[in-house]
């Protein structure tokens, strides 16, 4: 079935959203996220492949490294110096 122009136009507004710094941050949390998730599985369920998929896009794509300190609550001396050194 073919789209509709409103679900064409919802789509390019969803990829121009992905585009925009909200987007960004939305999908670099949602990245760290799941690889934590999935990082706490165990035994023959731990999807190994995923885990290096996502790491790559969030790496690749997106600043993985600074997101990290993000999300992960250490906002500290190493990610003040971090952010001093990306301004430059």
């Amino acid at each position: 079935m073919a789209e509709t122009k409103e679900e064409v136009q919802d789509r390019v507004d969803a990829v121009k959203f992905l585009g925009s710094s909200r987007g960004r941050f939305i999908v670099s949390q949602a990245l760290y996220h799941g690889i934590k998730a999935l990082e706490a599985v165990e035994g023959v369920h731990k999807e190994e492949s995923n885990i290096e998929d996502m790491k790559y896009i969030r790496d690749k794509v997106f600043d993985g490294e600074m997101y990290d300190f993000i999300f992960s609550g250490e906002l500290d001396h190493q990610a003040k110096d971090y952010f001093k050194q990306k301004a430059q």
